[in-house]
């Protein structure tokens, strides 16, 4: 079974909450069988895994989700002209085109090809690259599920060590794995 590197976070704080019912469905199954056999083999990628294949922004094996309903947004230039980039909803990128102090960037950053923009795929690998940074493994590399997870609470164990990759995330607000890390660290702080 291939699971991507940041799943091992999201399974773990996993309440339900999905893109749709077919991908909670699909999730809760993936979690259900880890958790029973923690001696099943798992392959930890940087790609789409056993989780997104019900995802429904999975389009020819990547994650599609920016392509339609979410544009980029450049707040301003900074130093260097190094501009800030967020994603948004389509009608929120021309109005703030009056903030932006060098128009001539705005508009070579509007018509940069799309492959050279991060999209939703490239954040999402990303994110999975970051973790097995984090936990010192290669993509393709094989773990018994339960020795990965340990592996995984081993090294990630505080808000401070996930801020960078779960920090972004729509779900963090509802993600108990997530929650738990800043309560740990907020106890840590307050020691």
């Amino acid at each position: 079974m291939k699971i991507r590197a940041h799943h091992l976070l999201c399974m773990q704080g996993f309440q339900g909450y999905g893109y749709s019912e077919d991908f909670s469905k699909n999730m809760a199954e993936v979690i259900e069988i880890l958790q029973n056999f923690p001696e099943h083999e798992i392959e930890i990628v940087a790609e789409t895994d056993s989780i997104c294949t019900c995802c429904p922004y999975n389009i020819n094996e990547k994650c599609q989700e920016s392509q339609e309903s979410i544009e980029h947004k450049v707040f301003g230039a900074g130093k260097n002209n190094v501009f800030a980039v967020q994603e948004t909803k389509h009608s929120e990128l021309r109005s703030d085109a009056s903030k932006i102090e060098d128009l001539t960037d705005f508009r070579k950053f509007l018509s940069t090809p799309k492959s050279k923009i991060l999209t939703a795929n490239n954040k999402i690998i990303a994110m999975d690259l970051k973790v097995l940074k984090k936990l010192d493994i290669s993509p393709g590399s094989i773990f018994e599920a339960g020795e990965i997870f340990k592996i995984t609470n081993e090294k990630l164990k505080t808000y401070f060590d996930v801020k960078d990759i779960c920090g972004d995330c729509r779900w963090s607000e509802k993600c108990l794995w997530y929650l738990k890390k800043c309560e740990v660290s907020t106890e840590l702080i307050s020691k």
